[in-house]
């Protein structure tokens, strides 16, 4: 059966923007009818921590409720294959991607086709099973205290990253949705999803959501920079590696950090 469409050619608004959003981040069953804007890709950045927090709400509520009739290893396991079933693998499969195409070729254009390449190298298998483990350690410790919201805050933030990387850095290729969505940005866009994650961060963990957020948005400037010395730019599997870097730091961290934070929802 053929996905349900929304929207009207020419159509514009914050919920086609959202929409245009979710149908990238998640594999609900959406499309938006009409050709798509550079100007609709770049302005559905501010809608991804939006989307990030409500994958990251379906699965702590998903946790919650595991919890209480299974242990919390085996809930964090599910929770994780759960999550990489809503984003369809998207971001996984980029951060595999990534890692084979970033440290296995000899220069730019070896690494571009290695990242268009389907096979999958030992570098991703590495990554991809470090990814997923500790992944699962901090998730599994997050249930152990209680701390559901911080997989909401966590999903969130690592949408930020996206879309901050998407407006930092200059693609790599010359066509593609990378292209089409860095062509679109406006530095606005970014502040209020920035914003967006600030007002869900205090609500969270409290005043150390600002110092989180930085710290997210440096990883995500340091994977940049990275990408930049080895292809000349980003891709649309390195915004995926961005993501799935960000997110699996950011469960670190709050699983870490999570006795000594406060805030009104936790």
């Amino acid at each position: 059966m053929p996905a349900p469409k929304i929207g009207l050619v020419g159509s514009s608004g914050p919920f086609r923007s959202f929409a245009i959003a979710l149908q990238f981040l998640t594999i609900v069953p959406i499309r938006v009818c009409g050709p798509l804007s550079t100007g609709e890709l770049g302005g559905s950045l501010v809608f991804f921590p939006v989307i990030g927090a409500l994958i990251g709400g379906i699965l702590a509520l998903a946790g919650s409720t595991l919890i209480t009739v299974t242990s919390s290893l085996l809930a964090a396991a599910i929770v994780v294959a759960l999550g990489l079933v809503l984003t369809g693998l998207l971001h996984f499969d980029g951060l595999l991607d990534t890692v084979d195409g970033l440290f296995g070729g000899a220069n730019s254009e070896d690494r571009l086709a290695i990242m268009r390449d389907s096979r999958v190298g030992s570098f991703a298998v590495a990554a991809g099973a470090c990814d997923i483990l500790i992944r699962l350690a901090a998730v599994n410790a997050l249930f152990e205290l209680g701390a559901f919201m911080g997989i909401v805050w966590a999903a969130a933030a690592s949408r930020v990253a996206m879309a901050y990387a998407v407006t930092a850095f200059k693609p790599a290729r010359d066509s593609g949705f990378s292209v089409d969505f860095r062509a679109g940005v406006k530095p606005i866009t970014v502040i209020i999803a920035g914003l967006l994650i600030l007002v869900l961060g205090y609500a969270t963990v409290g005043p150390a959501s600002l110092a989180l957020i930085v710290g997210s948005l440096v990883l995500a400037h340091v994977t940049g920079m990275l990408a930049v010395s080895k292809v000349g730019g980003l891709t649309g599997d390195i915004y995926g590696a961005v993501n799935e870097i960000v997110e699996v730091a950011t469960l670190v961290a709050l699983a870490l950090l999570w006795p000594m934070l406060s805030g009104p929802l936790r």
